[in-house]
C-alpha cells in the first residue's frame, strides 16, 4: 500500500511523551514484550512477533502520521533481503494480517535490502520505533573527547594523553585518521567549536556524529588526532586496532537507526564531550 507523506510521522503517540520531549526515532527492539502499552500496543506486538515467520524479513519499523486534530495513521516499514521477489505481495499479506477489515487505519511499506525505500516510507522509517530486527542488538558506546571538563573553564586534554605518533603511510595515526573520517554520518551540524588547544583559532572544530554501527564519535575526536595526533578514547582505540579499516556499507539501516536512538535516548543521558 502507498504511504501519504503530506503529514508530519512520530515514533510515538503524543500522549506517550506528555510534558516531555520526544525524541525522533526509538529503539523498542529489544523490549518488545515489556515496553510500555503507550509506546507499543498489541497491533505493534502482534506485528514484531510475526516477524520470524515473514521469509527474507530484516527489520520492522513503526510510525505514527498525524493527519490533524484527534486523526492518527500507524505505519509500517519493513525491510526484506534481496532474496524476495515481491515486496508488494508481502506488504499485502502484513496488512491482512495487521487490518483486516481497514479499520485499524494501517499502511505498510516494504522495501528489500540495497534498495532505498521510497521518500514517503523513508520519511516514516526516519521518524519511528524500531520494532523488530534480525540483527541482534547490543549496547553501543559513545566515544568521550576530553579527559576532563571544567565547569569554568571547560574541556581539556591532560598533558599525559596519549600521542598517536607522527602521521605517515601505514602509521597507527593514519589508520585511526581514516577510520574515524570514514565513520558512516549520523547526524550532521554546521556548528564549530573552539579549539581548546590554539583557542586563538577561533571556532574551528566540527561536530557532526558518525558511527560504525557498534561506536559512535564526533569528527571533534578525528579532528584532534588529525591536528595533533591526540588518541580518541581508549576503548574505541582498541577497537579501531582490532578493525583497522572501516567499511561503511556494513553499516546497516538497523544499526543507524539504533545509534541514533542512543543519541536520543533522554534517561540519564551525558554531553558526548563528558569526562
Amino acid at each position: 500500500m502507498g504511504i501519504v507523506s503530506s503529514y508530519p510521522f512520530v515514533p510515538a503517540l503524543p500522549d506517550a511523551y506528555r510534558g516531555r520531549d520526544m525524541p525522533p526515532v526509538l529503539d523498542l527492539s529489544a523490549r518488545p514484550g515489556g515496553a510500555p502499552s503507550a509506546l507499543l500496543d498489541q497491533v505493534d506486538a502482534v506485528a514484531a512477533d510475526a516477524m520470524p515467520d515473514v521469509a527474507g524479513a530484516v527489520a520492522l519499523w513503526r510510525a505514527w502520521r498525524l493527519d490533524g486534530p484527534g486523526s492518527r495513521r500507524r505505519v509500517f516499514v519493513l525491510q526484506t533481503d534481496s532474496s524476495v521477489a515481491d515486496p508488494r505481495g508481502v506488504a499485502g499479506l502484513l496488512t491482512s494480517l495487521l487490518d483486516p477489515d481497514g479499520a485499524a487505519g494501517t499502511d505498510v511499506a516494504v522495501y528489500r535490502a540495497g534498495e532505498h525505500p521510497d521518500p514517503a516510507a523513508l520519511a516514516a522509517r526516519n521518524a519511528s520505533a524500531l520494532l523488530w530486527a534480525a540483527e541482534p542488538g547490543g549496547d553501543l558506546a559513545v566515544a568521550r573527547v576530553f579527559d576532563a571538563v571544567d565547569p569554568v573553564t571547560g574541556p581539556r586534554f591532560d598533558d599525559d594523553h596519549e600521542w598517536l605518533g607522527h602521521p605517515g603511510e601505514g602509521s597507527v595515526r593514519d589508520t585511526v585518521q581514516r577510520y574515524l573520517d570514514d565513520g558512516v554520518l549520523l547526524l550532521g551540524s554546521t556548528d564549530l567549536m573552539g579549539d581548546v588547544i590554539a583557542p586563538q583559532l577561533g571556532p574551528v572544530v566540527p561536530m557532526s556524529f558518525r558511527t560504525d554501527g557498534r561506536w559512535i564519535w564526533t569528527d571533534t575526536v578525528a579532528y584532534y588526532v588529525r591536528e595533533y595526533g591526540l588518541a580518541p578514547d581508549a576503548r574505541l582505540l582498541d577497537h579501531i586496532q582490532e578493525r583497522q579499516v572501516m567499511v561503511p556499507a556494513l553499516v546497516s539501516d538497523v544499526a543507524r537507526h539504533r545509534a541514533l536512538a542512543t543519541l536520543f535516548r533522554p534517561a540519564g543521558a551525558e554531553p558526548v564531550w563528558r569526562a
